[in-house]
């Protein structure tokens, strides 16, 4: 069966021109990578056909990544402004552990300055950030703004954050100044003390006396360092937290496993316990701000609001989540993965989505049909995919996801696989989308 997918040839390929590092490697790359981008784009409403062609075109991504030879380089960086979008933000993302890197930071800028592609748009500001090319503050700053999509003005922050130049901190500043709460208050923060070496809060005034004062003399660091989840290094705790997560973030989705097994951990239950605790944070949303949605799953999902990707966390949407989440019970298995592509790919991607929570306590299953995992000692390898998976769907998006696993049990409770595999995945997920992993025992 796995060898009758549509793919396999396909990876094969791509397995094999990763073992050339010369021009006729590379280009056999591209034409592979323009393959499954095609194929993924005309197989989007298929989801096991989409996610096969997803991830040739993510081993097409590692693969150039690896392919480091001047001859490889430098083919890849001829191709890049000939690839249609999707397939050139793959190629861009794959050049990342080439930088630094002028003669693609060149190619990406000249991109930027063109392109219209959201995807592509924010592939050449991560390049250009990776490569920290001062060329390309002007094109970025240009992309700096308040109603621009989350994914990009966070890309932004972390590109002008990572480059040396002084020419971002005022244009920074007055960013900062534009913003009401979100967690773009960080992001643009986070940018600065790389920048500056300062250890301010996210407050615009404070930054604004500290340029004012010593903008004449300023020259940034050689080699800025960002500090990522960085409001739990805040001064000032946030007020608003789920499972001892802080919240700073206005745009949110919560990923609520309802599979059979959350029945376990006494009475209430662990769905109920998890159902108290959302039901309370929900209440507490701030009502001018906040933009929320919810996506529950067992076998199946249910999203409770399906036309409006986020609503307002007024006192009508507040009372109709509760009674959504009052509706809610134990049954079926764990589709963990339709569920998050849901919540990235139906609701990220349309409404800028600033956060995730996803809560779950089983493995995702069934994995991926095409990962051939059939046996236990398979599961790692079919969980790393899922992972895999996450990654490469979000490296546009630029989503914190955050995960907490619910592990509750008590006298009489039936045996459980070991949680071991699952807590891994979870931290690893986590990790790898800038978010936070929390237990519930």
């Amino acid at each position: 069966a796995q060898a009758a997918t549509p793919g396999a040839k396909l990876k094969d390929d791509v397995r094999a021109a990763a073992g050339q590092d010369n021009a006729a490697g590379a280009n056999a790359m591209v034409q592979y990578l323009m393959q499954a981008a095609q194929m993924a784009q005309t197989q989007a409403k298929n989801d096991n056909a989409l996610r096969e062609w997803e991830e040739i075109m993510n081993d097409c991504q590692d693969a150039i990544g690896k392919l480091q030879s001047p001859e490889a380089h430098k083919a890849f960086v001829a191709m890049l402004n000939r690839l249609p979008p999707p397939a050139a933000a793959v190629l861009l993302r794959g050049l990342l552990p080439h930088a630094p890197d002028n003669e693609a930071a060149a190619a990406a800028a000249k991109l930027l300055a063109s392109a219209t592609n959201l995807d592509l748009q924010v592939a050449c500001i991560d390049l250009l950030g990776r490569c920290r090319a001062v060329d390309g503050v002007e094109p970025i700053l240009k992309q700096l703004r308040p109603t621009n999509a989350v994914c990009m003005q966070v890309a932004c922050c972390r590109a002008l954050g990572s480059i040396p130049d002084m020419r971002a901190i005022e244009p920074l500043i007055k960013y900062l100044k534009e913003l009401k709460g979100s967690r773009m208050r960080y992001e643009a923060n986070a940018a600065l003390r790389a920048l500056s070496g300062q250890d301010f809060s996210p407050d615009a005034g404070t930054w604004d006396g500290w340029w004012q004062k010593n903008n004449a003399d300023f020259k940034p660091a050689a080699e800025p360092k960002l500090d990522l989840n960085y409001e739990l290094k805040q001064d000032k705790k946030e007020e608003l937290t789920f499972y001892e997560i802080p919240i700073v973030e206005n745009r949110i989705v919560f990923v609520i496993d309802t599979s059979g097994s959350m029945i376990l951990g006494g009475k209430p239950d662990r769905l109920d316990k998890v159902r108290v605790q959302l039901k309370e944070l929900v209440n507490r949303l701030d009502e001018n701000r906040a933009l929320f949605n919810i996506i529950t799953y067992g076998s199946n999902t249910k999203r409770w609001h399906k036309d409006t990707p986020l609503v307002p966390a007024n006192q009508a949407n507040k009372k109709a989540a509760c009674a959504f989440l009052d509706e809610a019970k134990p049954s079926g298995l764990t589709a963990t993965t339709s569920a998050m592509e849901e919540a990235l790919r139906e609701v990220a991607l349309i409404n800028g989505v600033e956060t995730i929570f996803l809560l779950t306590d089983g493995m995702p299953n069934p994995l991926m049909a095409h990962s051939g995992v059939k046996t236990l000692a398979e599961v790692g390898r079919g969980v790393n995919d899922i992972r895999r998976r996450f990654k490469f769907i979000n490296e546009t998006l630029k989503v914190r996801i955050h995960t907490i696993g619910v592990f509750t049990r008590v006298a009489g409770d039936p045996p459980e696989p070991d949680q071991g595999p699952l807590k891994e995945f979870l931290y690893n997920v986590a990790t790898d989308n800038d978010g936070i992993y929390k237990e519930v025992p």
